[in-house]
């Protein structure tokens, strides 16, 4: 049973791009560079609703007598795949503290955030709202895609996920399940859009996306018990056990280990003392699959680039069949919007 009440969430204007199109709505973005505010635009579209201060709190079931949440040409994204996505958006602990904060009084909002007022359990209205919203555009590119054949292909779907881990801090946080289906999206939506950035654009963009552009990375791994230990073992003829990884498995290891791991840029390079629970890890790049730019890249990068929604994106959308339980709130505009508050 999911229970939320009507307050309306906001993102925070630089929350790192995790997936592409916001709700139907481009929120807008202050004064950044050109990279930042496509950034900023093309954030989560899960909570792109704006302003409202209602604070009275509405409680509502979800394990109603109707067993979709919403439904798309259709096809039925259930209450009950609802109910387990918001726990795992949610249990992202570091995100949810930047979207409370982005909604803080002290950043002009209204106060609260993610979370109900009716305690744990309970959701903003427009939280939920949005996350259906999500799933309905989700499934109407996934649908129209694989209607004409154009799933993307594994180098689209390498580039997406180099896009999140590249701009989000607390993206290996994420359920593994909440991070495929966050990638799956942005690649759905590059799939869809041509590459239309200027050459000199895309090549930037790729620069700065190339330590994360890879299918897999293997390296040779020694632990120490101390610092002083693990030091020894960097500067000396390295020995350790041959590991390999592709993106998914690098984003099951620590932060801290991810971040060595990617600052690696040569075959033999040693990374400096990595703190774990048990003492220190080193690590030594042995080798590096790396993505080349291909088509299917360059329309992830041309995504990046872009300073507007992608036509063939909101088409796609808006063509789309959809209903929306009630409890949910009503789809207009390529959007759901939450539930009116009863009054009295």
């Amino acid at each position: 049973m999911t229970n939320f009440d009507d307050t309306p969430t906001k993102i925070p204007s630089d929350t790192p791009r995790l997936t592409g199109r916001s709700a139907g709505t481009d929120r807008p973005v202050s004064a950044a560079s050109t990279s930042k505010r496509a950034t900023a635009r093309r954030r989560m579209r899960a909570f792109a609703v704006a302003g409202g201060a209602l604070v009275a709190a509405v409680t509502l079931a979800a394990c109603n007598t109707s067993p979709y949440a919403a439904s798309v040409n259709g096809h039925v994204f259930t209450v009950s795949a609802l109910n387990n996505q918001l726990a795992e958006w949610t249990s992202n602990s570091t995100y949810v503290t930047q979207v409370d904060q982005a909604n803080s009084k002290a950043q002009g909002g209204t106060g609260v955030g993610v979370f109900g007022t009716g305690g744990p359990g309970t959701y903003s209205s427009a939280f939920v709202a949005n996350i259906v919203g999500y799933n309905v555009s989700f499934m109407a590119l996934s649908e129209r895609l694989a209607a004409s054949n154009k799933l993307p292909g594994q180098d689209v779907l390498d580039a997406a996920r180099a896009v999140n881990e590249s701009q989000a801090n607390y993206w290996s946080q994420f359920p593994a399940s909440l991070r495929t289906f966050l990638v799956e999206d942005l690649a759905y939506e590059a799939s869809l859009v041509p590459s239309n950035a200027k050459a000199s654009a895309l090549q930037s963009t790729f620069t700065k996306l190339k330590p994360y552009l890879f299918s897999q990375i293997c390296l040779r791994e020694a632990s120490a018990t101390t610092l002083a230990a693990a030091k020894k073992v960097a500067a000396g003829k390295f020995v350790g056990a041959r590991s390999c990884y592709d993106q998914a498995g690098v984003e099951t290891q620590s932060a801290a280990w991810q971040a060595a791991v990617i600052k690696l840029s040569r075959v033999g390079a040693v990374s400096a003392p990595i703190k774990t629970a048990y003492g220190y890890a080193v690590v030594q790049l042995a080798s590096k699959t790396a993505i080349s730019r291909s088509a299917g890249v360059d329309r992830v990068l041309s995504l990046l680039n872009a300073q507007s929604e992608p036509t063939q994106i909101t088409a796609v959308v808006n063509s789309a069949q959809v209903k929306v339980n009630p409890a949910y709130g009503t789809w207009a505009n390529g959007q759901v919007t939450p539930p009116a508050v009863p009054k009295g």
